[in-house]
């Protein structure tokens, strides 16, 4: 599927304007096709390429019980089948929570 739209219509928000992304490497996977886990305001997606326009930061979230390592951003998401392209925000927001539940 080929998604071209800077709006996220996979998640069906399509009123909001920037989206909470996080990057993950993707241990699953053994072939390295889609060695990025992509999640979009929760929702997971594979990815075999991820770029970046903007900031990052660190952070980390729950997976169960387990703490997971992600890098982090608030920005909009375009897909061009399995390559994500992200545009961020220039800065983490206020309300900046390092570990997240």
């Amino acid at each position: 599927m080929t998604l071209s739209s800077w709006d996220y219509p996979a998640v069906n928000i399509f009123r909001k304007k920037v989206h909470h992304i996080q990057i993950r490497y993707n241990t699953k996977d053994i072939d390295n096709k889609l060695p990025w886990r992509v999640f979009v305001d929760g929702i997971e997606h594979l990815a075999s390429q991820v770029y970046v326009k903007g900031f990052l930061y660190g952070e980390s979230s729950l997976d169960g019980k387990v703490i997971k390592w992600n890098m982090a951003c608030y920005g909009k998401i375009k897909w061009d089948g399995s390559v994500a392209t992200i545009k961020t925000k220039s800065k983490p927001p206020q309300n900046y929570h390092f570990l997240q539940q």
